[in-house]
């Protein structure tokens, strides 16, 4: 699943307590990814793959044309 880095940094400030995790995420992940490549970082950040689940957290692909 491709998201980017700022919908994993969105999911660290909901849990409003992980300052240095926000500050790896920031330095470790790249802008756009898929997470199936980072999930031992995502876990490290205290993200599982069941949270990665979730209705509409996919970024929308790029419009071709």
């Amino acid at each position: 699943m491709q998201v980017t880095r700022e919908t994993i940094l969105d999911m660290i400030r909901a849990r409003a307590d992980e300052q240095g995790a926000l500050e790896r995420a920031e330095q470790v992940l790249p802008e756009s990814f898929e997470t199936n490549d980072y999930l031992g970082e995502l876990e490290k950040l205290g993200i599982r793959r069941e949270d990665l689940d979730v209705p509409g957290l996919v970024d929308p692909p790029a419009p071709t044309t």
